[in-house]
């Protein structure tokens, strides 16, 4: 398993430290052939945290708060290098203080002195099989079981949640320690099992709050009495934006039919703002800047976009993942399997229509 992942994803989703981290982190560091005045930059996740500073006589320091402890990708500048495997050092960080000491030439190679949560990682890294995805997910899964208060472990079976049957998930997250329970990775574990067994047709969609492109915070409840088309989505996501001429034809064609598109977008706000902008989207977004921590998209068991969900007006779960097609009929529901659902004029006013097609 590659030590960082989804890293398109992250450099689109940079997001700000909010009121509740608690403790510091101290990272001094000395580069050996960096210019005075270069650039070292840091991300930090979870949160998504990004930060720079400068070199002053080979040495440079960071600092900030966490709210646990969190993986973080040090590399010398241009910001470009981040891709560059013998730039960028990655390490585990907590409230200890950590002390790397590294060259330009090859800083991935630096020598790293940490705290407890940099020993955890070097514990589990030590015995990870090289190339091998099948061994690699046997051997996450054993370490699960033997150390249930790694925080390493918790992001690594939270990312590969998909890989392992439900009820192995239930197995690991049972056996987590309480800090683990309580963490980003832990919480998000909880909710995606939550999820995956309750989330089906005719239950209520689950709630969530998001700030809107006003930054306004805007709940899926605002909606409630209304059939909503929930469309998550990503300016960096191709399949995502070919969906959006055909989304703005049918909100266009029946917003006045008690009808709303709702889109998340996993999304630092400017990038998505863009996007919104250059595809003339017309109906209301939010956005959603942690997608990799986003409680969310563990509620809804979201791995993979574009996702959407319809949502009746009594806030429950209509479709799950449906499809929309232009045919000569007028627009067309179709559910997660391509089976034609009804007409949207019919939908909207309460039934399913009488089109019939199986795949």
């Amino acid at each position: 398993m590659p030590r960082i992942l989804l890293i398109v994803l992250l450099l689109s989703a940079f997001s700000i430290v909010d009121a509740q981290q608690k403790k510091q982190y101290v990272i001094n560091g000395e580069i050996k052939g960096a210019p005075e005045g270069a650039s070292i930059y840091i991300l930090i996740m979870p949160p998504e945290i990004f930060d720079s500073c400068v070199v002053k006589g080979e040495q440079f320091s960071f600092t900030g708060t966490l709210i646990q402890p969190a993986e973080a990708i040090i590399w010398p500048g241009p910001m470009s290098r981040m891709n560059d495997k013998r730039a960028r050092l990655q390490c585990w960080i907590d409230e200890q203080p950590v002390h790397v000491s590294g060259s330009t030439t090859d800083f991935a190679a630096a020598e790293i002195r940490g705290g407890r949560a940099e020993a955890d990682y070097l514990d589990y890294v030590k015995g990870l099989p090289a190339n091998d995805d099948s061994m690699q997910m046997a051997y996450l899964l054993a370490y699960a079981h033997r150390h249930p208060d790694n925080y390493k472990v918790a992001q690594e079976v939270f990312f590969h949640r998909q890989s392992f049957s439900l009820d192995v998930m239930k197995t690991i997250y049972k056996g987590y320690s309480a800090r683990i329970k309580q963490s980003v990775f832990g919480e998000s574990t909880g909710q995606y099992l939550s999820a995956a067994e309750q989330l089906k047709p005719g239950i209520a969609a689950p709630a969530f709050t998001l700030p809107d492109m006003h930054n306004k915070p805007t709940a899926l409840a605002d909606f409630k009495g209304k059939y909503v088309l929930l469309n998550v989505w990503a300016s960096s996501c191709g399949p995502c934006r070919r969906k959006n001429p055909l989304l703005n034809e049918v909100y266009e064609k029946y917003k006045q039919h008690n009808f709303v598109i709702l889109g998340v977008g996993l999304d630092q706000y400017d990038t998505f703002a863009a996007a919104i902008r250059k595809d003339q989207v017309e109906w209301p977004n939010t956005y959603d800047p942690s997608p990799l921590s986003s409680k969310m998209m563990a509620s809804y068991n979201i791995s993979t976009i574009p996702y959407m969900l319809l949502i009746d007006p009594e806030g429950k779960i209509l479709l799950m993942n449906p499809g929309i097609e232009k045919t000569d009929q007028g627009y067309i529901l179709t559910d997660d399997k391509g089976n034609i659902y009804g007409r949207m004029e019919d939908v909207l006013s309460g039934g399913q229509g009488k089109l019939t097609r199986q795949r």
